[in-house]
């Protein structure tokens, strides 16, 4: 089966999408994509939680709590890739 989630953190890390087509595609791809099964889901629950979180606002990062900006995402994406690579 083909893992677009997984491709797509690929494509974030290697700097063929921005932060933001990365996090519109993923969010799209974990909600509807055809090829994600629940235990693909599961797999990448923790990094939607924070995909859905970004902002590329630093005035709203900045006043909401739960938003996060381009460095945090990057770091949480990297870490979260680093666990899939050691699976």
């Amino acid at each position: 089966m083909i893992d677009l989630l997984r491709d797509l953190i690929e494509k974030y890390l290697s700097a063929e999408l921005g932060a933001e087509d990365f996090c519109g595609k993923f969010e799209t791809e974990y909600n509807f994509g055809e090829t994600q099964t629940s235990d693909s889901r599961r797999k990448y629950e923790a990094l939607f939680d924070v995909v859905t979180r970004y902002s590329p606002f630093d005035d709203e990062v900045a006043r909401i709590p739960n938003y996060i900006g381009e460095a945090e995402l990057a770091a949480t994406v990297r870490a979260f890739a680093e666990g899939l690579r050691a699976r």
